[in-house]
């Protein structure tokens, strides 16, 4: 399966609902809540494609009303969309390094603290996540929260504060359309890793793993 940016991907599939659904000049589109959930990716991914297509006047938002079509000009939205392309890499790659900063610090003083009970926690969500992705299933709930339990064992509150605060930015790292089976064997390998460091109460091993572990994901994303 091909890697395809959110954005270009939310924005190609909006003008296949417009087509699919006959949609006339005037006709009002489903909501940003309705179109999240039926693209499995975050908010933000479809006010960026939202974005796009205003831009490239196919449709046109009304404060407090909601989306509404206005004709498609293909070839001027294929321009937009492109330029989308080019923000969401930068976006994504952004992201990338906004985690490298984070998460490894996070798994190295997690080491340290991580208690039995969520060591299990880590270990059965691993294997989960494993039969997910070899029943080619969406396993990136279960990749957020293996991240976030290994947050929660540093046992520190400021970090789960400044996590629930940028929580939606990181899951577009993690959303549906950047997953593939590759991906998912390369974040369930990176994952063993981590946990075995863990094991080990080793502070820098665990920091080193997830610094590979997320190295290794931006690879296979950004590829």
């Amino acid at each position: 399966m091909p890697h395809f940016p959110q954005y270009e991907l939310i924005a190609e599939r909006r003008l296949e609902l417009i087509r699919d659904k006959g949609f006339e000049p005037g006709d009002k589109l489903p909501p940003e809540r309705a179109l999240a959930e039926r693209f499995r990716v975050s908010r933000n991914c479809i006010r960026e494609a939202l974005r796009s297509l205003t831009e490239s006047g196919i449709i046109r938002s009304r404060r407090g009303d909601g989306t509404y079509f206005e004709g498609p000009d293909i070839a001027k939205a294929s321009e937009h969309i492109g330029k989308a392309v080019n923000r969401h890499k930068q976006r994504i790659s952004e992201i990338f390094e906004l985690r490298h900063m984070l998460e490894p610090q996070i798994a190295g003083l997690a080491a340290k603290r991580i208690g039995a009970e969520d060591l299990q926690k880590l270990k059965a969500m691993v294997c989960d996540q494993h039969r997910a992705v070899l029943a080619g299933e969406d396993e990136s709930g279960i990749d957020d929260q293996f991240h976030r339990i290994l947050a929660e064992a540093v046992g520190n509150r400021a970090v789960l504060e400044v996590l629930d605060a940028v929580h939606e930015l990181l899951c577009d790292t993690r959303s549906a359309p950047l997953r593939d089976r590759e991906r998912g064997l390369a974040s369930v390998q990176g994952h063993h890793s981590i946990i075995e460091a863990l094991e080990h109460g080793d502070s820098e091993g665990a920091r080193k793993a997830m610094e590979n572990h997320l190295s290794r994901i931006e690879q296979t994303v950004m590829k």
